[in-house]
């Protein structure tokens, strides 16, 4: 190539390298007014979550927090509430003596208590001042408050108060406690969320990686989040717009069992034994009568014995199963002397009146000595 055809070459390659610099340039002015080049938005995929079959996945640091929750519950189109309880094998934390502890009875029931423990935990322990406490429980209803329990079937927050496990050896997994005045509603979902919590440095408290991703509107890789990923964002869509949506920390949803899944077992039992006693009673037999038993002058007498009553465990002695016949419910086995240990009062001697009945005693009731 001669020097003439090379100068002409060149001309017209940096003539093209201008125009198309200007064609460029033009692009970036008509889309960005600061002259440089558009976000481009790459696609990472699914926001990737451990997941665990039997657990709820919001929260890493437990198996079954935050609880209780939808996690544990399947549908079931033969149930009142249209849900049945479904813990795995893995679900129930060990007893200390078994790696795993599997309780069949508990997915009879449709729903969770009315009266459980709400509770979960986040990676540092939460600076609860401020937060409703037994105290304050008032606080917990106001508008803005830092944790809310809801009654979705009706839109009304429920009373409660907010505390820590001081029990808790480690301040990366401390169990946070929403405790209500009385029994929820039967048959009901409700939410729950924690909203704007700092931790004892005054750190934001951080959300779990499946609760941001919730948050953000990512996808994620599990199952579990995703099946229930509508019904917690309508809960916080519908019923938290009054808070930041970068402020919240958890919420969830769970719904409680109905009367009759809860109260099948002891009115079956109740009924069945009633029927067997009678209007005069199986019996009763009084082994000892102790007068002024303390020698204090407090208790006129003490009467120990055994009354007869009908038996659905299978065995006498705790812990025991009950025996459930073909239809699932308690079934008679048999009758069972039952100790006991009744005292009087002196006051009630001293005016010759009768009194109330108290029973003392708590889960088995233990032995019936005292």
């Amino acid at each position: 190539m001669n020097k003439t055809a090379y100068s002409k070459t060149l001309a017209l390659l940096m003539a093209a390298g201008m125009l198309l610099s200007g064609c460029i340039l033009d692009t970036v002015n008509e889309t960005d007014n600061d002259g440089l080049a558009p976000d481009v938005e790459i696609d990472l995929g699914p926001v990737e979550i451990i997941t665990t079959d039997g657990c709820d996945n919001l929260n890493p640091l437990h198996c079954m927090l935050p609880f209780p929750s939808n996690a544990f519950l399947t549908a079931d189109t033969s149930t009142e509430t249209g849900y049945k309880v479904n813990y795995a094998s893995n679900t129930l934390p060990s007893s200390g003596t078994t790696s795993n502890v599997e309780i069949l009875d508990l997915n009879r029931f449709d729903g969770f208590s009315p009266s459980t423990q709400i509770m979960t935990a986040f990676t540092t322990v939460p600076n609860l001042t401020g937060v409703a406490n037994q105290h304050s429980i008032a606080t917990s209803l106001s508008d803005g408050h830092a944790t809310v329990l809801l009654n979705l079937k009706n839109g009304e927050r429920v009373a409660h108060w907010v505390e820590l496990d001081d029990r808790a050896t480690n301040p990366s997994a401390t169990i946070v406690f929403m405790r209500t005045l009385g029994a929820l509603d039967t048959n009901t979902t409700y939410g729950v969320a924690f909203i704007g919590l700092t931790d004892l440095s005054g750190n934001p408290i951080t959300p779990s990686p499946a609760m941001q991703a919730i948050i953000d509107g990512d996808e994620t890789t599990s199952p579990d989040i995703e099946s229930r990923r509508d019904e917690i964002e309508a809960f916080i869509g519908s019923h938290l717009d009054a808070y930041d949506l970068i402020s919240v920390k958890a919420a969830w949803v769970f719904h409680t069992a109905s009367s009759q899944s809860i109260l099948s077992d002891i009115s079956t039992m109740r009924s069945d034994a009633l029927t067997r006693l009678g209007e005069d009673g199986i019996g009763c037999t009084v082994t000892s009568s102790e007068d002024n038993y303390g020698d204090d002058d407090k208790l006129y007498r003490r009467i120990r014995g055994t009354f007869t009553a009908p038996q659905y465990l299978e065995s006498q002695n705790p812990p025991a199963l009950l025996v459930r016949g073909n239809d699932s419910l308690p079934q008679y086995v048999e009758d069972s002397e039952i100790p006991f240990t009744m005292v009087i009062p002196q006051v009630l001697a001293d005016l010759n009146e009768s009194g109330p009945l108290v029973v003392f005693g708590h889960g088995f009731l233990g032995t019936g000595e005292g």
